[in-house]
C-alpha cells in the first residue's frame, strides 16, 4: 500500500514548479476534429492524420462558438490537423499563430496507426506493460506520459511567460486559445487541478471538443469540459 502512495505522489505535478500566474489566463483548449485515425479508433500521435468531413464540421462549430470572443494569443500544435483549426481561428482576427512542437500528442511509437486489437495481437507484452503504467512505460520507440509531461511543461512555461507580457483588457483574464490533442488536454487538466497523471484517462476529451480553464495565482477553475457544439 505504501508503494502505491509513493508512486502516486511522484506522478502528481508539483504546484511549486508551475509558472506563477500574476495575471489571470482563460484557456480555450481545443481538441482538433475527427480524423481518419480517430474514426477507425487507431492510435495517432505524431502521424499526419487527415481530417474527415465530420472533422471539418467540428472545426466550423468550434469556430462559431468563439466568433465574438476576443483572443490575446493563439498557440497550436504543429500537427496539420491542429493547424487547420488554428488558422481558421486566426484568419478573421488577423492574428499570428504560435506553432509549438511541445503541444504535440504523445508519440505512440510502433503503436501509431494501429488499433488496440492490432497492437495486442502484434505486441501483447509491450501493450500490457504500457497500459498498466503509461507514466513510466512507453510503447516501443514511443513516449511515456512522464516524457510527454516534461516537454509539455516546458512549452507551457514559455507560453505563460509570453502571455503575462501581452496587454490585456483591464482586470479580465487574458483569452488564450490552445489548439492541441486529447492527451495534452488531459495532462493539463491533471496539472492544473492537482490530479495524478495516471488518472488522466478519467477525463473524456472527444475530437472537436472545447474545454475552458481559468488560471490564477490562487489556482485553476475548470469552467467547461469536453463541450462539442452542435454534436
Amino acid at each position: 500500500m505504501e508503494e502505491v502512495k509513493v508512486s502516486m505522489q511522484e506522478s502528481t505535478p508539483d504546484p511549486a514548479k508551475r509558472p506563477k500566474v500574476e495575471k489571470g489566463i482563460r484557456y480555450y483548449l481545443f481538441r482538433h476534429g475527427e480524423t481518419d485515425y480517430s474514426k477507425a479508433s487507431r492510435y495517432c500521435g505524431w502521424e499526419d492524420a487527415k481530417l474527415t468531413e465530420i472533422g471539418y464540421k467540428h472545426h466550423e462549430a468550434q469556430i462559431a462558438v468563439l466568433r465574438d470572443t476576443p483572443l490575446e494569443a493563439i498557440y497550436s500544435s504543429d500537427s496539420t490537423r491542429c493547424l487547420n483549426l488554428a488558422e481558421a481561428l486566426a484568419r478573421p482576427r488577423k492574428m499570428v499563430i504560435h506553432k509549438e512542437k511541445g503541444l504535440r500528442e504523445l508519440d505512440f511509437g510502433i503503436f501509431g496507426g494501429m488499433t488496440y486489437g492490432e497492437a495486442y495481437k502484434a505486441y501483447p507484452k509491450e501493450l500490457a506493460q504500457w497500459v498498466e503504467d503509461p507514466v513510466a512505460n512507453s510503447p516501443p520507440r514511443g513516449e511515456t506520459l512522464k516524457v510527454l509531461w516534461s516537454r509539455l511543461q516546458g512549452a507551457m512555461e514559455a507560453i505563460e511567460r509570453q502571455v503575462q507580457g501581452v496587454p490585456g483588457r483591464g482586470l479580465a483574464p487574458r483569452n488564450v486559445a490552445l489548439v492541441t490533442h486529447g492527451g495534452v488536454i488531459r495532462l493539463l487538466l491533471c496539472d492544473w487541478l492537482g490530479i495524478p497523471l495516471q488518472y488522466h484517462w478519467r477525463f473524456r476529451i472527444d475530437p472537436g471538443s472545447l474545454t475552458i480553464v481559468e488560471r490564477y495565482t490562487e489556482g485553476a477553475i475548470c469552467c467547461l469540459a469536453n463541450y462539442r457544439p452542435d454534436f
